[in-house]
């Protein structure tokens, strides 16, 4: 794994409003490391963290960051494990594909 990866997950939360510290640490940690494995990008590693240790209850600024990441192409809705994060989360994947056309 880069070493630069884990600092982009952490900043990718943040952008989220959300404190890494947050989350546990060795497990933080083995959510990136499967999120580099999954050649997902940092900002999607930071969702699927979000949606497996939040669910439903994440702060606002996490809707804000998914429209601009989707617009800047770093969040890819269609793939397998961010349909999966996103239904956690309480999204409607057919709202977020029409939003997109």
């Amino acid at each position: 794994m880069s070493i630069f990866f884990p600092f982009k997950v952490n900043a990718a939360l943040a952008a989220m409003a959300i404190s890494p510290n947050t989350f546990n640490g060795s497990w933080r940690s083995e959510m990136q490391q499967i999120g580099k494995a999954a050649g997902l990008t940092p900002q999607e590693t930071a969702l699927l963290i979000v949606s497996e240790g939040m669910g439903i209850s994440y702060p606002d600024d996490v809707e804000i960051a998914l429209g601009v990441w989707r617009s800047e192409g770093k969040l890819d809705i269609a793939k397998p494990e961010m349909m999966d994060a996103l239904h956690r989360m309480g999204f409607s994947l057919v709202a977020l594909s029409q939003a997109s056309s």
